[in-house]
């Protein structure tokens, strides 16, 4: 049996209102997972050593936050070991990212606080 026009035409009407139904909600890039991790780990290695149990027990949240088994962490960490100049612009944006959120946070200590 061959698919009328019809038939087609509404599948076809079906998957781009899928397709645009998903536009607004944002998938992030594995790389882009991985800076967002990375950052949220720099910030907590800030405040505790690595050592310190809450800190093992806060890096596992921080990954579980972003669906991100340590497995998959480690393998993010060697892709970007194996060619040094891949750190470069991931660095980059770690330092943006955590810049950005330094002055958030400076530029909100002067407010006044709710009594």
């Amino acid at each position: 049996m061959k698919p009328t026009t019809k038939t087609l035409l509404f599948f076809l009407t079906t998957f781009l209102f899928v397709l645009d139904c998903g536009k607004g909600k944002h998938v992030p890039s594995p790389q882009e997972k991985f800076v967002q991790v990375y950052v949220e780990l720099v910030k907590l290695r800030e405040r505790l050593p690595s050592t310190n149990p809450v800190f093992v027990d806060s890096s596992r949240t921080i990954l579980k936050k972003y669906d991100l088994t340590k497995q998959e962490y480690d393998q993010n960490l060697a892709y970007f070991n194996e060619e040094p100049e891949r750190w470069e612009a991931f660095y980059q944006e770690v330092l943006e990212r955590l810049e950005h959120k330094e002055h958030v946070s400076s530029s909100t200590d002067s407010l006044p606080k709710n009594r």
